[in-house]
């Protein structure tokens, strides 16, 4: 399976590294060979697809068996977190994101960010809010008025 994965106990954290052609049916074979464990529950998870060289996604009906599979094999809350490195990564993970809370009984929470960094922050803050992912420009500071 070209995923590895890292469990972080102090941080009730699961790192997921992808590699090379990464398929639907890679992420769903992960998705019960890790996330069945009773042990597991209540920690996050980050999924950094820096390594994925290609995606190899059969159809649509894979993401939405993945939303489904996750959500239901959710025991309690927590955050998962994708790092995705090009447009295409980031669809795929905003539509599982998407899926995956449309689904009764999906209790994590689904952001994308592009780097890991930004990733981390997210997941270790106390805060549930959705995280700002997109980059946006600077805006130019207004010049005050004098009167």
């Amino acid at each position: 399976m070209p995923i590895r994965h890292r469990i972080n106990r102090l941080r009730k954290l699961v790192v997921a590294e992808p590699h090379g052609t990464l398929t639907g049916d890679d992420l769903v074979a992960y998705q019960r060979e890790v996330w069945s464990r009773a042990d597991l529950s209540g920690f996050s998870e980050l999924i950094d697809m820096a390594r994925v060289e290609s995606l190899d996604y059969e159809s649509m009906q894979k993401v939405k068996e993945l939303a489904k599979l996750s959500a239901a094999m959710d025991r309690s809350p927590g955050k998962i977190a994708v790092v995705a490195t090009d447009e295409i990564q980031i669809g795929l993970a905003r539509m599982y994101g998407a899926l995956r809370a449309a689904n009764p009984g999906s209790q994590k929470q689904v952001e994308t960010f592009r780097t890991r960094d930004e990733a981390m922050k997210w997941l270790v803050s106390s805060d549930d809010a959705p995280a700002v992912r997109v980059e946006r420009p600077k805006k130019r500071p207004r010049k005050s008025r004098r009167r």
